[in-house]
This record gives C-alpha cells, sequence and structure tokens, in this order.
C-alpha cells in the first residue's frame, strides 16, 4: 500500500477515458490497495483510479460518509465500497445537490444526479455482481464513476456556474504546484564545501652549504 499524490483540475489526465480492467492479478490489488491509502491520507468520501494516474476502470466509495453500510465490504475496510469495471443504470428523479472533489481542491458546486441507480460490477476476485443502490449512495458513485470517462462534476454544471470554480481550483492548484516545487528547491541546495588549506608559504631562500 502506498499514498500517491492527487492529479489536479486542470491536469488533461483527468479528461481520459479509462480502459476495462481485464486482469484480476497482484497488480490490481496493489490499486486497490493504493487508492484506499490515499483515501485515508486525503480524508476523502470516495475515490477512482484515474485520480492517482491510472487509467483503469476502478473506484471506491466510503460509503459511511453518506450514511450507508457497504452493501459489498471491502476485505481491508468494511466501510468501503469497491467497483471494478463498473456499469451504471440511472433510475429514479433527478436530484440536485452539492458535491467536492479530491481534485477540484478546495471548492464545491451544485448539480443533477440520478436519485437511484442499478449498478454491474466486477469485485477484486472478477466476480459480476449487481446492486440497486438508493439516495445519497447513488449520487456519490455517479460523481467517483464520471471520473472513468474523464468528466469531472463541474463538467456537468452550467458554465456560467462553474467558470468561478474553475478559476478558485485552477488558482489553488497553481499555488500548490508552486509550494511543490520551492520545497524540492530547498531539498536540493548544495551544502557548502569547505575549502582546502593551502600549505603554508616557505619565506626566504635557501642557502647553499659552502664546500670545504
Amino acid at each position: 500500500m502506498a499514498y500517491h499524490t492527487l492529479l489536479k483540475f486542470p491536469d488533461p489526465r483527468l479528461k481520459e477515458v479509462s480502459s476495462t480492467v481485464k486482469e484480476f492479478d497482484v497488480e490490481l490489488v496493489g490499486c486497490v490497495n493504493d487508492l484506499y491509502d490515499t483515501l485515508n491520507v486525503e480524508f476523502g468520501a470516495g475515490i477512482a483510479a484515474p485520480q492517482i494516474g491510472r487509467l483503469v476502470r476502478v473506484v471506491l466509495v466510503k460509503c459511511s460518509s453518506f450514511g450507508e453500510l457497504s452493501p459489498d465490504p471491502y476485505e481491508l475496510d468494511e466501510d468501503i465500497l469497491v467497483l471494478i469495471n463498473p456499469v451504471i443504470g440511472l433510475l429514479g428523479n433527478k436530484v440536485r445537490w452539492s458535491e467536492a472533489c479530491l481534485s477540484v481542491p478546495d471548492t464545491s458546486g451544485e448539480v443533477y444526479r440520478s436519485s437511484s441507480i442499478n449498478v454491474k460490477y466486477q469485485d477484486i476476485g472478477g466476480i459480476y455482481h449487481e446492486l440497486s443502490v438508493g439516495w445519497p449512495l447513488a449520487g456519490a458513485i455517479q460523481h467517483e464513476c464520471d471520473h472513468l470517462d474523464g468528466v469531472l462534476y463541474i463538467d456537468r454544471m452550467p458554465i456560467s456556474e462553474s467558470a468561478k470554480i474553475r478559476r478558485a481550483a485552477y488558482a489553488t492548484t497553481k499555488r500548490i504546484t508552486s509550494l511543490s516545487k520551492g520545497s524540492q528547491r530547498q531539498s536540493y541546495i548544495a551544502p557548502k564545501v569547505k575549502s582546502k588549506k593551502r600549505p603554508p608559504k616557505k619565506f626566504g631562500k635557501l642557502k647553499k652549504k659552502k664546500k670545504k
């Protein structure tokens, strides 16, 4: 398990479409564990693989953040729902609610989501499952699955409403990047090298001894 730095808006990698997971192997387990570790470090409610630079269709949701128990508990944490290759069917009415995102820092905005969903997915062992999920966990799953298709919550808002959020998120990302680069520069300052002592000068001339 390892923490990974999150990609942040406007990183173009967040706009890419993720690939279907075909190999249910040690590498996939490592990816899920890394997502879990990163989610905990960032105190997030959910995370998708593209947010740590892995373009595969994997998402994790912390169900207790939405007042729910995980319908399919993750072996390392019963609070977590792991969805691999999720396919969502939208049901119910549209609900307008406020969303935020670890990759769009220090912002939030209102979007419409379906009040309930049907989701087909595979678990970490490749076994197929199907769930019916109600509100508000349904909204969280829709948000995370959007990442797999390169969609951020701000992309679902009218431009007139998202423009201010985009500017604020861009400014925050720029500031974080600047601080990070400054920290790196400081950590690579070369240590002062002590100058080598020069041998003492010899004063006067050597006197030649007279032959007797």
